[in-house]
């Protein structure tokens, strides 16, 4: 019984920090156009824009994070054509490499982790469903971690910036 008090104990201080995010409720993204996600927390005011797109056609095929959809059959996929971040109304540079791969966005949300932010955007359908948690500060990037919705537990992609 002491072991397990001490192991729930341990687990409780490593995870801790993980789960001490401020989490927000999501929003939905837009199929075309701008969605604004903003959150304010005790010391800043962050702000995601992401602007989608929505391809048909030949158009479709043809961009990377689309083509399995068009082989499946989809007239129509939306993609994610900027993706971008401030806080305190000051810019947070996002590469392309970021966002250019996100299909079939479906809603995003803001977390405060004191000082380090996250923004998550939930994506696809089915086999093809995603989720990406991108870690950042008031400056810079910290992290971008993909996960697949089959088997959510570990990311299928890390990059550290």
């Amino acid at each position: 019984m002491k072991v397990r008090g001490s192991l729930l104990g341990l687990a409780m201080l490593v995870a801790g920090p993980i789960y001490a995010q401020t989490p927000r409720p999501a929003s939905s993204i837009a199929a075309s156009g701008d969605t604004v996600v903003t959150a304010n927390f005790p010391n800043a005011k962050v702000v995601a824009s992401i602007r989608t797109a929505r391809l048909d056609g030949s158009c479709a095929s043809e961009c990377p994070a689309s083509r399995t959809w068009t082989t499946w059959g989809a007239k129509r996929v939306t993609v994610v054509k900027k993706l971008s971040l401030s806080v305190n109304g000051h810019p947070v540079p996002v590469p392309l490499s970021v966002y250019a791969a996100l299909f079939q966005p479906g809603d995003a949300s803001l977390a405060d982790g004191h000082g380090h932010f996250t923004l998550r955007i939930r994506g696809g359908d089915g086999s093809e469903a995603y989720f990406v948690v991108l870690t950042f500060t008031a400056h810079a990037l910290d992290q971008l971690r993909v996960y697949g919705q089959e088997a959510p537990a570990q990311p299928t992609q890390v990059t550290t910036f």
